[in-house]
């Protein structure tokens, strides 16, 4: 069983309650290794799902597919929105035996992918099934913006498992700078010593704890894996009138901060924190590093070109103060003709670091906030221990009980 085999299982287990956006990302991870043969091995296994008579492992088929199709790019957009895969969701929406649940699910999804995939002509079988399930099953499409889950606390569980991933999280952090600090006085006595012999003295007192702490580490499940992902993809316009909900429109990235309720996350968003449902979202892969690199490398290429705008706009400010038509110069029009290219680009980079900068000033005020609130329980643990007499039992009252209370001495 190869590992995008595993990881696509896994993610439609049927004894999954709900969508594991963990599992649904380690398939976009592997998928997107190689999205030519392990986007059709995906795909192939996603269908296969779908055929199951759980209805469980079809729901979680379906939101699979959403992420395939948001995160692993124009190949995997390719073959769900392929006449074959097309006609098999269909299949699903004719289905006698297919629950009524199931198909509104189905609809859903297809709307959602139609409106995704508009803007691309090639992937127009996707929009032509929409439209056929909204003329011959338009009852499926009504309504279907979720609701919007209520607020409940996790379980005890959930909460234990939590405190002890810190708790796993600091003690590897402290081994981990304790060994640094070790190393380093280490280095300092090799630097400091005479001879080799000296060297040899000191060598033996090298730890080998932290040594069995990274194997522990290395065989045991990353403490990030029951963690919500880092950001979130809108499905779905959200206004609120509560205070402590985070508004939202269709398409918005989420920078996820902490899970709060069972079914709620708290996320910012140009500026604003606030809580969000998490049916009303779905997460978005993180970049790999060679993505990274390669878009490192096109925004350096595009700032490379800010030598041509400055010597576009120098021409033409010569052109104009010598009372010249700058369209008459042959060397301003190939310089014009080969900047005007780059302003959807350079907008792009522009609104990239604008969302960067509202991600960083959102964690600034949720740095701040904690602070605050840590500096006024410390304070008040500080009054606490300092002023002891401060919290006084309650008075012992000096009535005496009266003799209706009194217990009669047995005889």
């Amino acid at each position: 069983m190869g590992s995008i085999e595993k990881a696509v299982l896994k993610a439609t287990d049927p004894k999954l309650k709900g969508d594991n956006w963990q599992y649904i990302l380690d398939v976009c991870d592997l998928v997107s290794e190689d999205p030519e043969d392990g986007g059709k091995e995906a795909m192939e296994l996603v269908e296969s799902r779908l055929s199951q008579r759980d209805a469980n492992v079809i729901l979680r088929a379906l939101s699979l597919i959403t992420s395939l199709a948001e995160n692993c790019g124009s190949r995997l957009q390719q073959l769900i929105a392929s006449k074959d895969f097309t006609s098999k969701l269909y299949g699903l929406i004719k289905g006698k035996s297919v629950h009524v649940t199931v198909k509104m699910e189905v609809a859903k999804v297809v709307k959602q992918l139609s409106l995704s995939f508009k803007s691309d002509p090639s992937l127009k079988y996707m929009n032509d099934l929409y439209v056929k399930i909204s003329k011959n099953y338009p009852q499926l499409l009504q309504d279907d913006q979720p609701n919007v889950p209520g607020k409940y606390e996790m379980s005890y569980q959930s909460k234990v498992k939590e405190d002890k991933d810190l708790e796993e999280a600091l003690r590897l952090s402290l081994l981990s700078h304790q060994e640094q600090e070790k190393q380093k006085q280490l280095k300092e006595e090799q630097t400091e010593a005479p001879s080799t012999s000296t060297m040899t003295s000191v060598a033996p007192t090298v730890p080998q704890i932290p040594q069995q702490q990274v194997q522990q580490r290395q065989q045991s499940p990353p403490l990030a894996s029951a963690a919500p992902p880092k950001r979130v993809k809108a499905l779905y316009d959200l206004a609120s009138n509560e205070p402590d909900e985070l508004a939202f429109k269709k398409g918005d990235i989420i920078v996820v901060l902490e899970q709060v309720y069972r079914d709620w996350w708290r996320g910012s968003l140009r500026g604003s924190i606030g809580i969000f449902p998490l049916n009303y979202v779905t997460p978005v892969a993180e970049p790999t590093q060679q993505e990274l690199w390669q878009e490192q490398a096109k925004e350096e290429e595009l700032l490379a070109q800010k030598r041509k705008v400055d010597q576009l706009y120098h021409k033409m400010t010569e052109s104009n103060s010598r009372g010249e038509d700058p369209t008459q110069d042959p060397n301003i029009n190939e310089l014009y003709g080969s900047v005007t290219p780059l302003r959807p680009e350079v907008a792009k980079l522009i609104g990239k670091h604008a969302r960067k900068r509202e991600e960083l000033l959102s964690l600034r005020q949720v740095l701040a906030n904690a602070e605050a609130t840590y500096n006024q329980l410390l304070d008040r643990a500080t009054n606490v221990y300092a002023n002891p007499l401060s919290i006084q039992p309650p008075p012992r009252s000096n009535q005496r009980p009266s003799s209706d209370h009194i217990m009669p001495y047995p005889q």
